[in-house]
């Protein structure tokens, strides 16, 4: 019975790897030119970048820092600040202003002012499942905020134009509404869209889950659940 051949040090399985990284590196070279030629869309790269939150803004300690450029391509900061405490309970609120964090540029988001939700949920250390994502939309014209507040399973989306008007906080309830029965469920930002839509991820008690689309310029569900 004839022997089974053994692979050594240097044989096929070597070079075969070898041959692999250089097809690899071969394609991330093309790749590399394409993107830097604009032939091919930068992947996961948006204007959306979240700074680590030191420092105090009026006075007030930040919590969060979002930055993104403005639909005239002006550097703006999406921040929520600590602005006090009732029982032992934080308090937060939101604003938009300029890169240096000036006062004077600043604009108080009204529905996120001395809020206690949003004291909770941005705090630095996770308390009892809360939650908290934002995210800024990444198509040319007027930028959106869309930030998503999760407490205990039950959430608000709260979308918010770059001049600080807010465009809707009823998103969940009108989510809702189009799930009917499907619902007891939790309701989460999931991602952008093309040109001024997002999409939310509803998941049931039942584990199953579901997309609804989001018009971004008005808050509402553009059409009905679709299971994923």
């Amino acid at each position: 019975m004839p022997e089974k051949p053994i692979l050594k040090r240097g044989s096929t399985v070597t070079s075969l790897f070898t041959l692999i990284i250089l097809i690899a590196a071969g394609l991330f070279a093309i790749y590399f030119i394409l993107q830097k030629t604009g032939l091919v869309p930068k992947i996961g790269q948006g204007e959306t970048k979240e700074e680590n939150a030191t420092g105090s803004f009026m006075g007030m300690e930040i919590l969060r820092i979002i930055n993104f450029k403005d639909s005239k391509g002006v550097a703006r900061k999406f921040i929520i600040i600590k602005s006090g405490e009732e029982g032992g309970i934080p308090k937060a609120s939101a604003y938009i202003t300029n890169k240096d964090l000036s006062g004077e540029s600043a604009i108080k988001i009204s529905t996120l002012s001395d809020d206690s939700t949003l004291g909770y949920t941005a705090g630095r250390v996770p308390i009892g499942g809360a939650g908290l994502t934002i995210s800024v939309s990444q198509d040319k014209g007027p930028k959106y905020v869309v930030l998503t507040q999760t407490v205990a399973g039950a959430s608000t989306i709260t979308i918010i134009e770059e001049t600080g008007e807010v465009i809707s906080d009823d998103v969940v309830n009108k989510v809702y509404n189009i799930a009917g029965d499907k619902c007891r469920c939790g309701i989460t930002f999931d991602s952008w869209d093309g040109k001024n839509k997002f999409q939310v991820r509803v998941k049931t008690e039942k584990g199953e889950a579901y997309i609804a689309t989001v018009d971004v310029t008005s808050g509402i569900v553009l059409e009905d659940l679709k299971k994923v």
